[in-house]
């Protein structure tokens, strides 16, 4: 009710006396500078200065009141955007808040919105115009400790988009969609935000990735799951102090003794036997959420081939294997005392899912020859 409440306002501001436009200043580009004066109208101040631009914002708001949701609104505010840009004033979601300090979150949001189509795919995110609860961007930092490196396996695979060949669009892709994550809503610098996730992308990826998702017509949910995972976290927090397991594990060589997985491959296998590197990197995964790469020397994968070669073995590890390290990443949690989840990964509700068009496929959809026959992402 508050939207139509603000825009019913509008409307009686603009009411004709007789054949002449109610009194009024001409908003300026610059900030606006309410007078003080006792009798002082706040949206006669704020209305437009001639007829014409009078049956504009009336017809305008008349259209915004009759639809029943922000995003909607927003839509239907389009044209009066398009209108102002046409007169080359600058158009930013920052600068919705200088057009009166009455209006509700819920006219802001519609407003942004609107705006959505004319900003760069990192300022959607930051102003969450992808969701009804568009909003100013602020300080989110605190998030970082809730997300891990690279995005969790399951929506990694869910929201990167793929190459007819099966491979992703862009190289890293689960730590640049983290970096995103922490973006949301949030007034840190990409390249602060990349710190923060212990990650060592680049801001240029980074935005070149959020311009790929803007542009492909399968990702047109990709940054609603975004924003819907952030706030998730922001609501319910996380169970797992991601930079705390960063900063305790990231400089470890060693993981699991060699002799126990020597033995359980002595049981398992009668023909290859996969590298123990493997082995710990799975548990440096596991326990930070960091991708192999960013582990100690002696147990990061140093070229694409066992980069490759680590990505299989996750996705076709057997289920004693999976037994023995989780069980192991365990024993080390609690040698720190650490009283987390070895993993975990956030879901959202079955409403939401069902509403989201996403690139990638169910996690739970693929078969296990599927899993034998390539390398999935995550």
């Amino acid at each position: 009710m508050s939207l139509h409440d603000d825009l019913w306002d509008i409307v009686d501001s603009n009411q004709q006396d007789g054949d002449k436009a109610k009194g009024a200043v001409p908003l300026s580009v610059g900030p606006q500078h309410i007078p003080t004066h006792q009798r002082f109208d706040a949206h006669s101040y704020f209305a437009p200065d001639n007829a014409a631009a009078t049956a504009v914002a009336v017809t305008a708001a008349a259209q915004i009141l009759t639809v029943g949701s922000v995003p909607a609104a927003g839509q239907a505010a389009k044209g009066l955007i398009e209108r102002v840009a046409g007169t080359g004033r600058p158009l930013h979601p920052g600068n919705v808040g200088s057009l009166g300090g009455g209006f509700s979150p819920k006219l802001h949001a519609a407003l942004r919105c609107a705006l959505a189509a004319k900003l760069m795919p990192v300022a959607r995110l930051r102003h969450r115009t992808a969701i009804a609860s568009a909003r100013a961007p602020s300080n989110q930092d605190a998030r970082a400790r809730m997300l891990p490196s690279a995005l969790w396996s399951e929506w990694s695979l869910r929201l990167t988009p793929q190459h007819a060949s099966g491979n992703p669009v862009a190289r890293r892709a689960d730590e640049l969609l983290a970096v995103a994550c922490l973006l949301v809503g949030n007034s840190t610098p990409i390249r602060a935000a990349t710190h923060l996730t212990g990650t060592t992308v680049s801001s240029h990826n980074v935005s070149t990735l959020l311009s790929e998702l803007t542009r492909r017509p399968d990702c047109a949910d990709v940054m609603r799951a975004l924003i819907l995972l952030a706030d998730h976290l922001d609501q319910h927090g996380s169970p797992i102090d991601y930079a705390r397991r960063r900063a305790l594990f990231t400089t470890r060589a060693c993981f699991v003794a060699p002799k126990d997985w020597q033995n359980l491959q002595r049981r398992l296998r009668s023909t290859r036997t996969p590298d123990i590197a493997h082995a710990q990197r799975w548990i440096f995964h596991t326990l930070t959420g960091s991708p192999p790469h960013l582990a100690h020397p002696d147990i990061a994968p140093a070229t694409p081939a066992q980069r490759q070669q680590y990505k299989r073995f996750r996705w076709r590890i057997l289920p004693a294997e999976a037994e023995l390290l989780a069980h192991t990443a365990r024993t080390i949690l609690d040698e720190h005392g650490i009283d987390e989840p070895v993993q975990w990964t956030p879901t959202l509700s079955s409403a939401d899912m069902r509403r989201l068009q996403l690139p990638g496929p169910d996690p739970g959809s693929i078969t296990a020859a599927q899993r034998r026959d390539r390398a999935w992402p995550g």
